[in-house]
């Protein structure tokens, strides 16, 4: 459900991943936190992940209208449901495909988030190594999409580096805007599913 909550609400063209966690434990607890604009300003949104209780919590702020953060909240909240039931009409098969995918979606996003902390290269590299796992297993079967290709060129390009160091800045600017592709190409396969 996390990689739902996620997916839904890093949709909108130009959010950013700003800090996520996932406990490690028996229940999820996890959290994610995105930066987006709405009526042309900065807004936080924060999802928050109980397994125990399978419930989410969206905590949104921002110097914005209450009325416009209150839509945006339902209008997510209604995605959310959707894409929630959506996945509970799949076949086990198709949802792993799409847990595969919603994951490789989630780490195209915190390559994005770790170069603009400038975290260290080995992070950079071990969200992209596992991202391109994730992908070519949600094809499986299918043709092997470009994006297998260039994430192996990069994690190459990346392995070269010293690892306890941030990216070059030429470097993590060409990244970041990679992933975005990378990104587009995963929305459209997650879009024939969901």
């Amino acid at each position: 459900m996390f990689r739902i909550v996620w997916y839904a609400a890093a949709l909108r063209p130009g959010v950013i991943l700003v800090d996520h966690s996932e406990a490690e434990s028996k229940t999820l607890d996890a959290s994610a936190e995105f930066q987006l604009d709405l009526d042309g300003k900065r807004v936080s949104l924060q999802a928050h992940i109980r397994g125990d209780d399978r419930s989410v919590e969206l905590t949104v702020s921002g110097d914005v209208d209450g009325s416009a953060l209150e839509s945006y909240v339902d209008g997510l909240t209604q995605e959310i449901e959707s894409l929630i039931k959506k996945f509970a009409a799949m076949d086990e098969a198709t949802q792993q495909r799409v847990d595969r995918a919603l994951l490789a979606k989630a780490c195209w996003d915190r390559v994005i988030a770790g170069v603009l902390k400038k975290s260290p290269s080995s992070d950079i590299y071990f969200q992209l190594a596992h991202g391109r796992e994730m992908i070519i297993k949600a094809t499986e079967g299918e043709d092997v999409p470009p994006m297998a290709l260039t994430t192996s060129s990069w994690i190459s390009n990346i392995e070269s580096l010293p690892q306890d160091e941030p990216l070059p800045a030429s470097v993590a600017t060409d990244l970041a805007k990679k992933c975005v592709e990378w990104k587009k190409e995963t929305l459209e396969i997650l879009r024939r599913y969901l």
